[in-house]
């Protein structure tokens, strides 16, 4: 007794036994191939977390003597002897550095 070949069916119990093993077998492996995806994922995630770790590490060690003589300027600057002289010239109006564009108009 034959099945119609357009339906996917072609015989009898083993055939159909042996495809739902087929089946089981396919999700188990696919089921295993995602979690070893996981996994990988996990430990490029872990790398790349302790990559930019150790090159923050690696840029805040080298920065702090910068970050230190910049925390000695801003004590500097709002300490009130030191650099009085010029407070009182930026409160003047007085420009140090600038520049001024103008575009004037002239009628005829």
């Amino acid at each position: 007794m034959q099945g119609d070949p357009r339906l996917g069916f072609s015989g009898g119990v083993a055939h159909r036994a042996q495809s739902f093993v087929a089946k089981v077998v396919a999700v188990v492996l696919g089921g295993a191939m995602l979690a070893g995806a996981f996994v990988v994922s996990l430990a490029f995630f872990a790398f790349a977390l302790a990559a930019a770790l150790v090159f923050g590490g690696y840029l805040w060690w080298k920065t702090r003597d910068l970050r230190r003589r910049l925390r000695e300027q801003m004590r500097q600057h709002d300490s009130p002897q030191a650099g009085s002289e010029d407070r009182h010239a930026s409160a003047s109006g007085r420009v140090i550095e600038g520049v001024v564009i103008s575009k004037s108009e002239t009628r005829d």
